[in-house]
């Protein structure tokens, strides 16, 4: 077990954790050992907050506004804007949560819902900047994932009832037998009794009954089923962006930053569990993360992100966004100091 504990070294740690490779602007940590990005001074909590809170209620009032007042003629066009609009309200709600948590001190949290978002946010500039085209991969991938979910439901309900169908046969036959093994020895007392068989399980889970191909026969009918890769995807940016000029370089090391984020917060694994690890006379799992907390680069990663999606999504509808526009300027990446492609968010096309 010993050689696949942590390091005993917290500078080697924390020169290791993912906080060093994420914060488009700067990096804070709890102590000392975290790297930092850049020279620009750290944001506040409080500039943070206000700087969400003011993009929030930006967005509010535009997507409240008659430019997003959509009259469902179920044209490519009116399709298009609504899911342009449900996208970019993904995403503010999920900065949302990320400031409640934040303000909570809840470090795993927000660790979960950072990597969330990011693949939010690289779904959102897909169908912003993609147009239909990008739509439809979307749809696609919705319908291959629910058609895996039917196709599972469907097996398990199939599956459980045959089991205790074929169980309650068989605690019939046995019923039969031990009837006919307590006859026996009920006839033969001078005989050893035999001996009677064991009663076999009866499964008492239920078939789910859910249906959802609903939302394949109908509402997605006709759709292709194929998956959707977030890799595809950060692909497929990279080169809508010289195109559409909303960025100029590859969008792989945010594609790097989300995988990073999911071996370190979602899926639990020993990433995960070594997060805990608190070194002394006696090593133990502590009751929270231990290294470099990531709760300052989630927050402003987020804050920046969205602001550029709310500065496309809003210009493209002639509708301005200067509080989008002043918090991306505010927190556009130094290239010199971490892997971030500023681009050109505000091309209104």
């Amino acid at each position: 077990m010993s050689a696949v504990l942590p390091s005993g070294s917290p500078e080697l740690r924390h020169q290791g954790s993912v906080g060093s490779l994420l914060s488009p602007a700067c990096s804070v940590s709890r102590g000392q050992n975290a790297l930092t990005v850049c020279t620009m001074a750290e944001p506040t909590d409080a500039e943070l907050a206000d700087g969400a809170r003011r993009l929030l209620d930006e967005v509010d009032v535009a997507l409240c506004g008659s430019a997003f007042a959509i009259i469902n003629h179920q044209t490519r066009g009116t399709i298009h804007r609504y899911y342009d609009a449900a996208a970019l309200r993904h995403c503010c709600l999920l900065l949302k949560d990320i400031e409640t948590c934040s303000a909570a001190g809840q470090e795993m949290t927000v660790r979960i819902l950072g990597r969330v978002f990011m693949e939010a946010w690289f779904t959102a500039l897909f169908i912003h900047f993609g147009g239909w085209d990008a739509f439809e991969r979307v749809a696609q991938n919705t319908v291959y994932q629910v058609a895996l979910v039917d196709r599972a439901l469907k097996n398990f309900d199939a599956q459980i009832r045959r089991l205790k169908k074929r169980a309650k046969e068989k605690y019939k036959a046995v019923a039969r037998a031990n009837a006919g093994i307590t006859r026996w020895n009920q006839a033969n007392p001078s005989q050893p009794p035999k001996r009677f068989l064991d009663k076999p399980y009866i499964p008492t889970l239920n078939p789910t009954g859910i249906d959802i191909s609903r939302r394949i026969n109908q509402d997605l009918k006709g759709v292709e089923p194929k998956a959707l890769p977030v890799e595809e995807i950060t692909q497929r940016l990279t080169k809508l962006g010289p195109a559409k000029g909303f960025a100029q370089e590859t969008f792989e090391p945010l594609y790097i930053w989300y995988r990073i984020f999911s071996a370190g917060s979602l899926h639990a694994t020993l990433n995960v569990y070594d997060a805990y690890y608190q070194p002394g006379y006696f090593d133990r799992a502590a009751a929270e993360p231990t290294d470099a907390s990531l709760i300052p680069h989630v927050r402003v990663t987020a804050l920046y992100c969205t602001a550029l999606l709310v500065g496309s999504v809003l210009l493209h509808a002639d509708i301005a966004a200067p509080v989008a526009t002043e918090l991306s300027s505010r927190y556009e990446p130094d290239p010199n100091h971490a892997s971030w492609s500023p681009g050109n968010p505000y091309q209104t096309c």
